[in-house]
Order: structure tokens, then sequence, then C-alpha cells
């Protein structure tokens, strides 16, 4: 039961976590969303492979 209880308290922290973002920000999260969703389908697992973030990526 406690695992239920953590999934939902998960579920209602990211719903607030939203709720503040400007329109612009929800776009650019849902695009970065799907394109992360991309490459795992695509069988490329970018983000596990290097472990960082996207935006750390490209430093040179």
């Amino acid at each position: 039961m406690l695992e239920v209880g953590l999934r939902m308290a998960g579920f209602k922290a990211r719903h607030n976590a939203l709720a503040v973002l400007t329109l612009e920000q929800r776009k650019e999260g849902k695009a970065a969303h799907e394109k992360r969703m991309r490459e795992m389908m695509s069988g490329r697992h970018v983000g596990a492979v290097s472990g960082g973030h996207e935006s750390a990526k490209d430093t040179r």
C-alpha cells in the first residue's frame, strides 16, 4: 500500500509543478519529452549511455 501512496504523491507533485509553468515552458517540456521518447523507441537511448542531461552533452 505504501507504493500506491508514493505513486499518488508523485502524480500530485508533477501536477503541481506543471501548474506553475507558463504555456511556453509546458510546450518546450512536452517537445523535449517527445524527442526523448522518439529516441528511446528508435533504440538510441542517448541519455542512458551518456548518463548526463541533454544540455550537458554539447559542451564542446
